[in-house]
């Protein structure tokens, strides 16, 4: 069951007079997608073989770490300087708590 019922898209306006709309689909092309398409195809057809790599683990395992430990920090930053409210760091807390939810 859909939510649209027969409809597509439903456009509602604040007046209640009908109102004519042109309505347009463009379809845009991103290259980090392919990118990232290539990417996905080529660690599948290496899995085997990464996964009885011993180097790869341990790489893996110290990127994710690193990275958590940023986050961790940046949060733990923005959380005591937004406790003592300095005004120069109100714009980079919501930057930080943005990227980490």
């Amino acid at each position: 069951m859909s939510p649209f019922d027969h409809k597509l898209l439903d456009i509602r306006t604040a007046s209640s007079t009908l109102e004519n709309f042109e309505v347009s689909v463009e379809e845009e092309f991103f290259a980090y997608r392919f990118v990232l398409l290539i990417l996905g195809i080529v660690l599948m057809s290496l899995a085997s073989f990464l996964s009885k790599s011993l180097a790869f683990y341990y790489s893996s395992t110290m990127a994710v770490g690193v990275i958590l430990v940023i986050l961790m920090i940046l949060y733990q930053l923005t959380y005591y300087c937004s406790m003592l409210s300095f005004p120069h760091f109100h714009s980079f807390n919501h930057t930080i708590e943005n990227l980490i939810m």
